[in-house]
């Protein structure tokens, strides 16, 4: 579990901010509307991970850390 907390969270949130800053600098949107865009848009699927992931055959220990 705690790996998966040490990678989730700051990089979850890292990409939350680099993506509603950015967008806000490049479309000068409201803070509220890129916000909540960042928010729906940085969520990772997790199936489309764990799919390449069975291609590239990796360790089955990571998928778990990926997954959660």
């Amino acid at each position: 579990m705690e790996p998966i907390a040490i990678l989730a969270v700051p990089g979850v949130l890292l990409a939350f901010g680099l993506t509603a800053g950015g967008l806000r600098l490049l479309t000068g949107e409201s803070w509220s509307t890129v916000l909540l865009f960042g928010a729906l848009i940085v969520a990772t699927d997790p199936v489309s991970v764990v799919a390449l992931f069975r291609r590239l055959k990796i360790d089955r220990h990571l998928w778990t850390i990926i997954d959660g």
